[in-house]
């Protein structure tokens, strides 16, 4: 009994000190389950997404994983498995360990999870040149703080204490690449902490004054007309 042992693997050293022939030795891996295993993987999720879960391969060990809030889709009784969350609630994965050929009993390990929508950006991918569109997050939280990238916010759209889940926003600047950027200002409401929705911005095409030609034009005969 090796209370230096860690956790993983480790060697067991048989030796046979009776016989006249001189001693020998013999060598037996022995699974070492540690009494609190730790699960690596997330505890807070986006809703519909999939992640990994996984503790260290022990050789000699078997690995019994169990989701709540989502369904294991690769990785069966193995070291690592991915998971496949579903809409927003309270997850949890488990994990037993045991190995029939100790006798230490079973190791448990839960994660407990939290799914939470992303931040939805709606709006036109491609907008003109000064002219002013809405864009919205559609969960409605008003926990959104917005910035534009080459354009300008004009509106916050029925605002709550300056914080809004609409904004009207105008493309002023340059024709182009922009984004529209939504930051969160509360814990606990979105999976995660920003969010970018990129669109273009088309050139407005210049206002013709005046066109020069023949007004007064007969049938079948050709015409020149100029800018």
């Amino acid at each position: 009994n090796d209370n230096s042992l860690t956790d993983g693997e480790g060697t067991l050293i048989v030796t046979d000190g009776s016989t006249f022939c001189g001693s020998g030795q013999t060598y037996f891996s022995v699974p070492i389950i540690p009494s609190n295993p730790v699960v690596v993987g997330s505890e807070l999720v986006c809703e519909n997404t999939y992640e990994v879960y996984s503790y260290e391969c022990i050789p000699g060990v078997e690995y019994n994983w169990s989701v709540i809030g989502g369904t294991i889709v690769g990785g069966f009784n193995t070291s690592e498995i991915k998971v496949s969350w579903g809409s927003q609630g309270n997850g949890q994965v488990a994990l037993n360990l045991f190995s029939s050929t100790i006798e230490c009993g079973i190791a448990q390990a839960i994660i407990n999870v939290e799914i939470l929508p992303p931040i939805n950006i709606n709006g036109v991918n491609l907008a003109c040149e000064d002219q002013s569109y809405t864009f919205f997050e559609d969960q409605f939280s008003n926990t959104i703080q917005w910035s534009v990238d080459n354009g300008n916010i004009l509106n916050l759209l029925n605002p709550i204490d300056n914080i809004s889940n609409q904004i009207e926003v105008i493309f002023n600047q340059d024709s182009g690449p922009a984004s529209i950027n939504a930051t969160a200002t509360q814990e606990g409401v979105f999976c995660q902490e920003m969010s970018t929705f990129n669109l273009n911005i088309v050139e407005r095409p210049q206002a013709i004054l005046t066109i020069s030609g023949d007004s007064v034009i007969c049938p079948g005969e050709t015409y020149i007309y100029s800018l």
